[in-house]
C-alpha cells in the first residue's frame, strides 16, 4: 500500500572514478569500494515500528520512514551517520535530498512519486556532504523538534525561494569550553581526523572537480566548527 512517507535518497559523488581505480588497480581501491557500499548496506536498519525501510542500489541509498517523530529521527540519524561514516572511513562525500510524499516501500520492492522527488531534489540541490530537503520536511522538523529544530535545520533564501537542507554536521557545533560535557575529548579527535583529511583531499594530486566537492565541504566544515572555536578548522591557504 502507498503511504504518505519521509523519504531520503542519497549517492555517494564521484563514485564512477573510484570503481574505476578499483578496476585499473584492485589493490588500492578496491578496499574503499568495499568499505562504502558496506556502510551503505550495514548502517540503516529496518524498524516496521516506524514504517522504516531502507534499499541499495548501487552507490545510491534509499530511507524511508513513517512522517512521525520516531520516523523522521530514525531517517535523519541514519542519512548523518552514513554520510558522516563515508567521510571518515571512505573519505568520499555524498549528497542527498528529503521529501514526503507518496512511497510504496518495504523488502519487496519500491515505487511512488517521492522516490523520483527525493533523487530530483539530491540531484538539483544536494551538494558535497549537504542533505537538503522540502519546505514539507523542514516543516515537519520545526513541528517535532520545536526548540531544537535551529541545530539540524538550516535555510536561506535563493532568489526569493526558501532552500533548506539537514545539518550533517550538528553535533560538531556545539562543544564549548566554558560547558565542557562528556564525550568532548572524543569529539576533538575526531574532528581533527576530519580536518586532516580535508586537507589531504585540497592538497593531494586529485582532479579540479574533485577538489571542488572538497572546498565545498571545507567551507561547510568551518561554518560548523566556528562557534565557540574548540574544534579544528582547516584554513583557506589549504
Amino acid at each position: 500500500m502507498v503511504k504518505q512517507k519521509v523519504v531520503a535518497f542519497l549517492d555517494i559523488l564521484g563514485w564512477k572514478s573510484l570503481v574505476a581505480s578499483a578496476e585499473a588497480d584492485p589493490t588500492a581501491a578496491a578496499g574503499v569500494v568495499q568499505t562504502a557500499l558496506r556502510i551503505m548496506r550495514e548502517t540503516p536498519c529496518n524498524n516496521s515500528h516506524h514504517g522504516v525501510y531502507f534499499s541499495v542500489f548501487s552507490d545510491s541509498l534509499l530511507i524511508s520512514a513513517d512522517p512521525t517523530p520516531g520516523g523522521l529521527s530514525a531517517v535523519l540519524q541514519m542519512a548523518e551517520s552514513v554520510s558522516m561514516n563515508l567521510i571518515s572511513q571512505c573519505e568520499v562525500l555524498v549528497r542527498g535530498g528529503i521529501v514526503l510524499g507518496p512511497l510504496f516501500h518495504n523488502e519487496r520492492g519500491e515505487w511512488g512519486s517521492a522516490l523520483a522527488g527525493a533523487h530530483q531534489l539530491c540531484e538539483m540541490k544536494g551538494a558535497p556532504g549537504r542533505i537538503a530537503c522540502s519546505n514539507e520536511v523542514a516543516q515537519l522538523v520545526e513541528v517535532i523538534y520545536r526548540e531544537n529544530s535551529a541545530q539540524l535545520l538550516r535555510s536561506h533564501r535563493i532568489r526569493g525561494r526558501a532552500e533548506h537542507y539537514i545539518n550533517t554536521l550538528w553535533h560538531f557545533e556545539y562543544p564549548d569550553p566554558r560547558n565542557p560535557r562528556p564525550g568532548q575529548l572524543a569529539l576533538e579527535g575526531e574532528a581533527e581526523r576530519i580536518a586532516a583529511l580535508i586537507r589531504r583531499n585540497l592538497t593531494s594530486h586529485r582532479p579540479a572537480k574533485v577538489k571542488r566537492k572538497w572546498l565545498w565541504f571545507r567551507a561547510s566544515w568551518n561554518r560548523s566548527v566556528r562557534r565557540h572555536g574548540v574544534l579544528t578548522k582547516v584554513p583557506r591557504a589549504t
